[in-house]
């Protein structure tokens, strides 16, 4: 593919997304349409290269460009990682992965809607909050402790014979929960230390709702307004732990007395060892990381609404 050529809608595909290659399908629809402007459909071919193929049509563009992430949340992770200084891109997500987390955050939508590329291509891109954490871009969930341990295994689990997609999370859970249940750590919150109040089984924060599948880890978060939802719970024994698991699934675990809840607009963790980071499903080795919100600094593509017909 050209990359100097002048488009207006780009669409990074990635075939190694959820249960199997849709790229075939993904191209004849694409095709199919119509467009307003030049549009070019680029196949990525390793992990990373998405993100690198945003930025070279990003940086060869002055003019408004909408590109379009047709993968999991991984994908889209490496799009706006690829794009987001360049405020002249609006990126949209196109949900053939197996986990599609962040699009769930948009509860009056559903992923079929997002899987419609006629409406894609029509609809506007509203501005969203993001979180930087040590330079890596999140718009969605961060959290460290439990959750980002069995997100990390499961690149080595799925290594393993016969062992892939939901088997892999839930082997990964599984060794996870002997041995990562209890994480040390001082969180503080806008230039706060909260002492005393750990150990952590995690701690998560949310720009959007849902992470890991479809875990309502945060459910009260709003995308766009300034603010960091901060959802920390203790450490709990393995039998709390086993009851605890379905609250947490539906958002319920807010709620609870154990659980303890902030909004705030920055989050540092100290800790005497590097921490286990989870951004957005990725996960990075960080000393002391700090996440800190920035205000409606992303454009996200969202469907064309309709109306309804009687």
């Amino acid at each position: 593919m050209n990359r100097n050529k002048a488009v207006k809608h780009l669409f990074i595909v990635n075939p190694a997304a959820g249960n199997r290659n849709r790229t075939r399908e993904i191209c004849q629809k694409i095709n199919s349409l119509n467009f307003s402007g030049g549009y070019a459909v680029e196949i990525t071919a390793r992990p990373g290269e998405a993100g690198s193929i945003a930025e070279s049509y990003a940086c060869r563009s002055q003019e408004e460009l909408r590109i379009y992430a047709c993968g999991g949340d991984g994908t889209l992770y490496e799009v706006v990682n690829g794009v987001f200084k360049y405020k002249h891109c609006s990126v949209g997500p196109i949900p053939i992965g197996s986990g599609n987390d962040f699009i769930r955050g948009f509860e009056e939508y559903n992923a079929s809607d997002f899987l419609d590329i006629q409406r894609m291509i029509r609809g506007e891109a509203r501005a969203i909050d993001t979180i930087d954490v040590n330079g890596h871009i999140s718009i969605n969930v961060t959290s460290v402790g439990f959750d980002a341990h069995v997100n990390r295994r499961m690149t080595s689990v799925k290594k393993l014979p016969v062992v892939g997609g939901g088997n892999a999370y839930k082997l990964s859970c599984a060794l996870s929960i002997i041995d990562k249940m209890k994480h040390s750590f001082i969180p503080v919150v806008d230039g706060n230390p909260i002492i005393g109040e750990g150990p952590y089984l995690l701690a998560a924060i949310g720009n959007k709702q849902y992470y890991g599948g479809g875990f309502k880890v945060t459910p009260l978060a709003v995308d766009d307004d300034g603010l960091l939802d901060f959802v920390r719970i203790p450490h709990v024994s393995r039998l709390f732990f086993s009851r605890f698991v379905a609250k947490f699934r539906r958002g319920e675990h807010i709620a609870l007395d154990e659980v303890r809840f902030t909004r705030c607009k920055s989050v540092q963790f100290l800790s005497e060892k590097p921490l286990v980071v989870n951004v957005d499903g990725e996960t990075f080795v960080l000393h002391n990381p700090s996440m800190r919100v920035v205000p409606k600094s992303l454009k996200i593509i969202l469907p064309e609404k309709t109306e309804l017909r009687c």
